[in-house]
């Protein structure tokens, strides 16, 4: 088995501890980080050995979505993205996207297709277990679970972009003077790489500026988004048995 199958499959089973009810909560949360800095690790491998070789050249991978909250799926996947060092394009109108096209290098587009799989599920499933005042109209009830899925994106974005910059940190710390060229640098010079082709691809798109984030109007659907959010589990597991489930593709 390659080095690369072994990590994944080392994640896989941090994972399956983080998940098993049967486990003491510290055992899970020690078993999700464990599983969230493999992964983090796994791209900064891969970042370095592209600095050096150079044979993976920036690739895009396409998505398409299904049933309601079509923007709020795709806004997932472009932060997800974007912690990753990626960059997405979004097509659709008036409150609805179709698809997404992300940039990035085929390795890296492998962790976030595993990785947005796994937490489109979570968060649809916390959705639904959500607990939406009884007070609210029919148009509140789609507005606050609106809120409910941004703030559990804003968080899991959070948590990976922090996860990859510790572990490119202690990469660093660890490896000084040995003649490579850096975490920090190598994924800096990946992403820039990444963007140049993003902007070559969309030049329309590259010159925008980023527009003012939506305002949150139910401030309790925020708060149990960012707690779900901060549940979630952010690494890789049976990914491959539930890409049809939310209309992925390339």
């Amino acid at each position: 088995m390659a080095d690369e199958d072994k990590i994944k499959e080392r994640i896989r089973r941090m994972l399956a501890l983080a998940e098993n009810e049967g486990a003491t909560e510290a055992e899970r949360e020690n078993a999700l980080a464990r599983a969230t800095e493999l992964i983090a690790k796994h791209q900064i491998d891969r970042a370095l050995l592209n600095a050096k070789q150079g044979r993976e050249k920036v690739s895009f991978q396409d998505w398409s979505y299904q049933g309601s909250y079509s923007k709020e799926k795709s806004t997932l996947l472009g932060w997800l993205a974007q912690a990753l060092g990626m960059k997405a394009v979004h097509w659709g109108g008036r409150g609805v996207v179709d698809s997404s096209r992300v940039y990035g290098f085929p390795s890296d587009l492998e962790m976030l297709d595993m990785l947005y799989t796994s937490l489109l599920l979570q968060q649809t499933s916390g959705l639904h277990k959500a607990k939406v005042p009884h007070y609210l109209y029919r148009g509140e009830i789609a507005a606050w679970r609106r809120d409910w899925l941004r703030s559990f994106s804003t968080i899991v974005y959070r948590r990976v972009k922090a996860a990859h910059a510790q572990a490119a940190d202690t990469y660093d710390s660890e490896h000084t003077g040995n003649g490579n060229p850096g975490a920090v640098v190598a994924l800096a010079d990946r992403t820039d790489l990444v963007m140049a082709a993003f902007a070559e691809a969309h030049p329309e798109v590259a010159k925008k500026k980023p527009g003012a984030a939506r305002k949150m109007t139910f401030w309790d659907a925020a708060e149990q988004g960012e707690a779900a959010g901060q549940r979630a589990d952010i690494g890789l597991k049976k990914v491959g048995e539930r890409r049809a489930q939310i209309g992925a593709g390339r």
